[in-house]
């Protein structure tokens, strides 16, 4: 008889527990997933306005592809990003992974289309190029006087595959 009355009482308090332990997991692991969501896509529209303001001159003049492969190449090695550099039509002009005469028009692309109307923008996205899902974001280019010169948009894969693509 004892050993029910314990039973009946004691068994509801640990599936109560056990619940509010599991419940408080998943609500703390989607927080910590948003937040560094967040961090992440802060660090990155951070790095696309630096490497833009880097790149105004460059992209001011006379554009040379080359030259911007070969700085989209070095700034990829210093910060460990991706790095692609879009003309105003959305052609893309400088590249630090793949061949950028191969590439299909960016001008559609969301972080691109944010970044023409606001200034920046940022997209989560699967890329069918590397297999993985993918932060992209972006910054538009302007000169002194306002003229569009371009996009930077820079990329890193996400860790895990919990991201949604």
């Amino acid at each position: 008889m004892r050993h029910t009355f314990r039973l009946r009482i004691g068994l509801p308090f640990i599936l109560l527990i056990c619940a509010l332990v599991i419940g408080l997991g998943l609500y703390f692991s989607n927080y910590l997933n948003r937040t560094y969501l967040h961090v992440l896509e802060t660090e990155l529209v951070s790095q696309a306005r630096l490497t833009g303001s880097f790149l105004e001159s460059e992209l001011a003049g006379s554009v040379d592809p080359v030259r911007l492969d070969e700085l989209a190449r070095r700034l990829a090695q210093q910060t460990g990003k991706r790095i692609t550099i879009v003309a105003p039509d959305g052609s893309v002009i400088g590249e630090s992974q793949f061949d950028r005469t191969e590439m299909e028009n960016h001008l559609a692309r969301p972080e691109i289309v944010r970044a023409r109307f606001s200034g920046q923008g940022t997209e989560i996205r699967y890329s069918e190029t590397l297999g993985v899902s993918m932060m992209y974001a972006a910054a538009a280019v302007k000169s002194a006087q306002g003229a569009p010169l371009g996009y930077v948009r820079v990329a890193m894969p996400l860790p895990s595959p919990r991201f949604p693509a």
